[in-house]
């Protein structure tokens, strides 16, 4: 409903804004800060629910407006590199240190499956209902992309695409995964086939974020472009039918104390 805004900063601290409350000045709205832990995922859910990581290779569910624990998945070996929570709240997907995944329930706190072994850094994308799940293996000479039924634990899918994966996301619809390979281009490659359907061209700086928006027709990227003194981070929104820019927004510099680590959509775009 647009109401509130869930983010998380680099120190691991999670605050919830409500954007029903307006104040003017530095923090004009109001916010709920949740720094009981390290947060390195989080998602606002149907039940209201923030999936986070603990330094000692433990995932908690907690509440989105207290930061009291719900659940806890402790049955984790290893240091965890990445965490990634269905919009649904029920599953999560963990990624230890060591290459191996496994998939979780988050109600229970019982290990789903697993996942298999990675050679590269793992990122891994729900589809919207929660239902599925890719996950893509970023090796040095190509990426192996795998698409897992959650709910029989079982790989359905599985293709390759090119090397150099900085991000994935899902469209809403379950169709596409979009793939930004650092400073090439973003690929559109359909989920289920691993056929490619369009591609946005490559651009400045590395892919640091891809989001579609509710109706899958557009998508806003951002880049990052480093040297040694500057960082520079830009953002810009494409038609993915013609796979043209609509819009750029204003470049964010270091020298002005200023960058952008994420992007979204609202959800009535």
């Amino acid at each position: 409903d647009c109401s509130k805004l869930v983010t998380t900063s680099m120190d691991g601290m999670a605050r919830v804004w409500d954007f029903n409350t307006y104040s003017g000045g530095e923090m004009p709205y109001a916010f709920t800060e949740i720094n009981d832990a390290n947060f390195s995922s989080v998602s606002i859910t149907l039940h209201g629910k923030i999936g986070l990581r603990l330094e000692h290779s433990e995932i908690q569910i907690a509440n989105l407006m207290d930061g009291k624990t719900i659940n806890r998945l402790s049955s984790i070996r290893g240091e965890l590199t990445n965490v990634t929570m269905a919009d649904s709240g029920k599953f999560v997907a963990a990624f230890a240190k060591d290459g191996i995944g496994t998939l979780w329930n988050t109600e229970n706190g019982r290990l789903v499956s697993n996942l298999g072994k990675f050679t590269g850094k793992s990122f891994a994308e729900f589809f919207e209902d929660g239902k599925k799940l890719v996950i893509a293996d970023a090796g040095e000479l190509e990426c192996n992309c795998k698409v897992w039924d959650v709910g029989r634990g079982i790989q359905i899918a599985s293709w390759t695409t090119l090397p150099g994966l900085t991000k994935i996301a899902v469209s809403p619809d379950s169709r596409t995964v979009a793939i930004g390979l650092g400073e090439g281009p973003v690929l559109l490659v359909d989920l289920l086939t691993g056929i490619r359907s369009g591609s946005l061209p490559p651009d400045r700086g590395a892919v640091a974020d891809i989001v579609f928006d509710k109706s899958a027709s557009r998508a806003v990227v951002s880049r990052v472009e480093s040297s040694d003194l500057l960082m520079t981070t830009h953002a810009a929104v494409w038609d993915l039918k013609t796979c043209c820019e609509t819009i750029r927004l204003q470049e964010a510099s270091s020298k002005d104390g200023v960058q952008i680590t994420g992007v979204g959509f609202t959800p009535d775009g």
